[in-house]
């Protein structure tokens, strides 16, 4: 007879079933810390001496010599404590949580048991309530805690020593610490990659030159997890150094199978093809994964922003923007006639390219400055597109802008003849030649209306001669131009003529950069041509400046300042720079320097009165309005001055000294240790004085105000107000009070000291003004003469863009050193499978570079 369970005896049991699995999980760690405590601390002290480092101290054998004991040590350790592990048994069990419990009498036993003799029903009723006693125990149960064993089994600590050398370990290797721990484990490869031995295997991509990508290095064996970008163009070598079977590379779905070229080793040298993942397997084995992707390279972009500007003098400034991935080399503009246009003069399509070299993945903003006044077609709709190009000779387009070709004006009476005989020559050419060549010798026979210039009377009388003599297509268009020539000699003198002579010797050698079959001396020679035009443009360049200065046309600047500007040496180490720089191989960073030069040019052309940024239209604002609030403070000093002469009061006070000469009579009068008795003055009052200056402090007062709002305004543009605005603004204020009182000789020295402040924060702007000029001017031909890193550099005491920059030139052999370092940086950023620590250390120091 057995009693059938309620619901109180069915949570007891579910009860008694929990707390007996955290009995025997309790029991197991106890077991297994018994059995598995002197292995652990066996793994423990290895990690800490492979992490110290300490078995490479003894030579080459230490740590083969260390990895041997340790898997033996291990080995014995685990094939005897494994044995006394034991699973948890149900009587184990419950007697634990018993004994965890303090119950007495073995309560869990009866909960499973069974009445033997249930015959008798008294027997029954005593069963049942002994039951019931065990299922209320239940709720007294504890779940037992782990008891430490340890102690007996290890009376010397000894695991905690392992624990403490496993500690010091972690915190002595930092990030190192896997790396030396797997180092102990593989002793032998690390120790022949000591001596120099090459690895397993090594990998290199290389990507095409003009992207400036480092080469990625892979060595070892295994599988990559991060996929790699891989520019298109790159070229994969391979390197196994294995001779257990032919090695063959999995790319594209083809199978390529390596080459031993030296019987030593397997190669293999091909170029990267589109795919997802390239392996290499040996027997069928992998021995490396690489996922990857195979990046194309992109078309470059271009666009025009807005309108094109026309200058005073009908040049054409575009505003362009463009951009390529890995740069752009090169923009182009052509010009041609609208197809609307029947009727047309002579003339054909205009297509200029310049050299760009834009920074990759970059938008880069350009204000190409085109002058086509002088070409036939000006006047007349035309079709103006932009092209861009990028290393591999991928174009993209603009679309055509179109407009009216700008036509000049000219202001000198025979320059405006010149063109008008031009375009009537230009639109009927073969009819017109005889006229136009009768008037271009009228016009000769008159020298005094163009200045008696005997280079423009040779050049009328050879054009009236050409048209005479040899009206052909091929001459009507030599003296189109020359005509153009001669009306801008008249107009303009020889700065347009040598800013064009410049922009030919310019594409001249851009040309020859670009030829990969151009010679040395080719280069040489366009070099010298360059240099000369630059020469003779900037000579002209200064005279047209001073020249607009004297008209007040641009902005007046120091004789120091424009010489700052136009310092021969700095150009001349500029065209040093550029032919170092083309004759040495370097083709791509001199077509850099000639599209410095060209935007130079571009900033320096005066029709757009020398360029500058907003901060330095601002601080030539600021220098205006200062001079003006100077003039305004010298006019209120006269005005109280004036009063000197109308109160002798206040002459006597201006001219009386704080302490009075010394005068030997006094002496002899009141002896040595006497003092002469203060003067006996006597003094109006106020209200009886003539003199009234009240009125002028209003006007001081303004000019403090018109002083503290340029104060505000160059402190925001400069990050701090100038020192000596602010002690203007103080002798200002003082001088204001004194006015106030109708005290005029005290105001006047407050007046004078604030205008040596102001002249003196004058001065002070200025010199940062043309600092910035000078910058300006750096950013555009580049930092000058530079060292091998790149660092401006100043020889002598001369004026330089970058003042007081003094670095001694490294020979040939340290510069091949510093380009030694660099590319052994750039390989060593490539490879991958470098921690990343090491990787942001390695970029840090291609920065300084």
């Amino acid at each position: 007879m057995t009693d059938a369970p309620d619901s109180t005896v069915d949570k007891s049991r579910a009860q008694l079933a929990r707390k007996r699995r955290m009995a025997a999980l309790t029991l197991l760690i106890e077991n297994l810390s018994a059995s598995l405590w002197r292995a652990g601390s066996w793994l423990c002290l290895f990690a800490g001496l492979w992490m110290l480092q300490i078995p490479s101290m003894f030579g080459v054998a230490g740590p083969g010599i260390a990895l041997a004991v340790f898997i033996l040590g291990l080995a014995w350790l685990i094939r005897h404590d494994l044995r006394a592990l034991r699973w948890p048994d149900s009587p184990a069990i419950d007697r634990r949580l018993e004994l965890a419990s303090q119950l007495a009498h073995r309560p869990l036993e009866i909960i499973d048991d069974r009445l033997a003799n249930a015959t008798y029903p008294e027997t029954q009723v005593l069963w049942r309530r002994q039951k019931d006693n065990a299922h209320r125990l239940i709720r007294k149960l504890r779940p037992p805690l782990p008891r430490a064993q340890l102690a007996g089994r290890d009376p010397y600590a000894l695991r905690l020593a392992a624990l403490l050398l496993f500690v010091v370990g972690v915190a002595a290797a930092g990030p190192q610490a896997a790396d030396r721990v797997a180092h102990g484990l593989m002793p032998y490869p690390v120790s022949a990659r000591a001596k120099g031995a090459p690895p397993f295997m090594t990998l290199w991509v290389a990507p095409p030159a003009y992207t400036g990508q480092a080469r990625i290095t892979l060595e070892g064996a295994g599988r990559v997890k991060q996929p790699m970008s891989i520019p298109a163009g790159s070229v994969l070598k391979v390197r196994i150094n294995s001779r257990l079977g032919q090695p063959v590379l999995h790319m594209n779905g083809r199978k390529i199978a390596m080459e031993t070229p030296d019987k030593k080793s397997w190669g293999l040298e091909l170029p990267v093809e589109p795919g997802e993942t390239m392996s290499i397997t040996q027997w069928g084995i992998p021995r490396v994964t690489i996922p990857y992707e195979l990046v194309a390279d992109a078309p470059p972009a271009i666009t025009v922003e807005g309108e094109p500007e026309v200058m005073e003098k009908a040049e054409l400034q575009f505003k362009v923007k463009l951009s390529d991935d890995y740069g752009v080399t090169e923009m182009t503009m052509d010009v041609a006639l609208d197809p609307l246009v029947e009727d047309k003069p002579i003339g054909s399509p205009f297509h200029e390219t310049r050299a760009v070299m834009s920074a990759p993945g970059t938008e880069q903003e350009l204000k190409p400055l085109y002058d086509l006044g002088w070409h036939p077609w000006a006047g007349l709709p035309v079709e103006i597109t932009f092209t861009a190009r990028d290393f591999l000779g991928q174009e993209t387009k603009t679309p055509p802008v179109k407009m009216t070709l700008p036509e000049r004006g000219f202001r000198h009476p025979v320059a405006a003849q010149l063109i008008a005989l031009r375009k009537q020559l230009a639109w009927s050419s073969a009819t017109a030649a005889p006229e136009v060549s009768e008037k271009i010798f009228s016009l000769m026979a008159r020298p005094e209306t163009y200045a008696d210039d005997p280079r423009v009377f040779l050049s009328l009388r050879t054009m009236s001669s050409r048209l005479n003599y040899d009206p052909t297509e091929e001459s009507i268009i030599a003296v189109i131009a020359q005509l153009w020539d001669t009306a801008i000699r008249i107009e303009d003198g020889d700065l347009p003529l040598a800013a064009r002579a410049l922009r030919a010797a310019r594409a001249d050698l851009e040309k020859l950069l670009a030829d990969p079959n151009a010679t040395p001396e080719q280069i040489a020679q366009a070099m010298e041509k360059l240099r000369a035009a630059m020469g003779e443009y900037f000579r002209e360049l200064a005279r047209e400046i001073q020249k607009r200065m004297a008209d007040g046309e641009m902005m007046a600047m120091s004789p120091e300042l424009l010489e700052s500007l136009m310092n021969p040496e700095d150009l001349a180490n500029f065209l040093d720079q550029l032919q170092a720089q083309a004759l040495t191989g370097d083709k791509d960073a001199a077509r850099q320097m000639l599209s410095q030069l060209q935007q130079m040019m571009d900033n320096l052309n005066p029709s757009t009165g020398l360029q500058m940024p907003p901060e330095m239209q601002q601080m030539e604002e600021g220098i205006s309005e200062l001079q003006q609030l100077i003039e305004k403070q010298r006019d209120l000093l006269d005005i109280t001055e004036n009063y000197f002469n109308k109160d002798p009061r206040d002459s006597i006070e201006r001219t009386m000294p704080e302490f009075m000469p010394v005068d030997p009579q006094m002496f002899e009068q009141w002896g040595e240790d006497g003092a002469p008795p203060p003067p006996q003055r006597t003094i109006p009052p106020r209200a009886q004085r003539s003199v009234n200056t009240e009125k002028h402090k209003g006007e001081q007062e303004a000019l403090r105000m018109i002083l503290g709002q340029l104060m505000l305004e160059v402190g925001e543009q400069a990050g701090e107000i100038p020192e000596n605005m602010g002690l203007a603004e103080q002798e200002m204020r003082l001088s204001a009070e004194q006015l106030g009182k109708n005290e005029p000789a005290l105001s006047a020295p407050h007046q004078e000291k604030a205008i040596e402040y102001l002249q003196q924060a004058m001065q002070q702007m200025a010199q940062q003004m043309a600092q910035m000029m000078r910058q300006m001017m750096m950013l555009s031909l580049g930092p000058g003469k530079t060292d091998p890193l790149g660092r401006p550099m100043q020889e002598g005491n001369g004026p330089s863009w970058m003042p007081g920059s003094q670095v001694k030139i490294p020979d040939e052999a340290e510069r091949k050193r510093v380009q030694e370092i660099q590319k052994i940086l750039r390989d060593r950023v490539g490879e991958r499978e470098r921690p990343d620590y090491e990787l942001d250390y390695f970029r840090r120091l291609l920065k300084q570079f």
